[in-house]
């Protein structure tokens, strides 16, 4: 793992490291609140990326970097820049687009494993659903991830939090998936073990 452990923030989110690398890097933001509040910020980015077509990145000629730690840095810079364009375009299209009827959806959290309770809101978007769970019980150590699935069981990770020591709180996801698609929601720990779940 790179001696700076805040620099692999963006590849955590995206799903770009490697297993030992992510255990390493979630029992590193078990401790970090730093990462933890720069991780619910950048929550909903992988789901932001899934909408943007590869044909309409704009592609470096530069020679490809060597090590991996450069790879990584270029990889995550270049998609967080991509996600910033997404959302600013998310946002051009907001304001200047007729205003549409919101749908949206709540559900309560049924547990599986563990001790975990509260309520999810979904609500439509034109990029996808925006995800709200209100946690009344949650573990209080941990790092958790909220995966949604459609119909075909496409997966998709919604967003990425650790435990907080009130076993309570507000997690804001997103997910590309459209609500009339959108069929599971799960919360899984680092061992991937689902804790709670939402049926659609």
């Amino acid at each position: 793992m790179n001696d700076d452990p805040h620099v692999l923030l963006g590849a955590y989110i995206l799903g770009g490291l490697d297993p030992a690398e992510r255990r390493q890097f979630e029992a590193h933001l078990r401790g970090c609140s730093q990462c933890q509040r720069e991780g619910a910020d950048y929550a909903g980015v992988s789901a932001l990326l899934a909408k943007v077509d590869p044909a309409d990145l704009v592609v470096d000629d530069s020679p490809t970097p060597r090590s991996r730690s450069a790879r990584r840095w270029w990889i995550s810079g270049a998609a967080l820049a991509s996600a910033a364009a997404v959302a600013v375009g998310i946002a051009t299209v907001t304001v200047i687009g007729p205003p549409e009827p919101t749908v949206t959806h709540t559900y309560a959290v049924q547990e599986v494993s563990g001790d975990v309770a509260g309520r999810v809101t979904l609500t439509a978007k034109p990029w996808g659903t925006a995800i709200s769970i209100d946690f009344e019980k949650l573990p209080r150590e941990g790092v958790f991830t909220l995966r949604t699935m459609d119909g075909q069981g496409t997966m998709q990770p919604a967003a990425n939090w650790a435990g907080m020591p009130s076993g309570k709180g507000v997690v804001q996801g997103a997910t590309s998936i459209q609500l009339p698609e959108l069929r599971t929601l799960n919360v899984v720990d680092t061992n991937d073990a689902v804790l709670a779940t939402v049926q659609r």
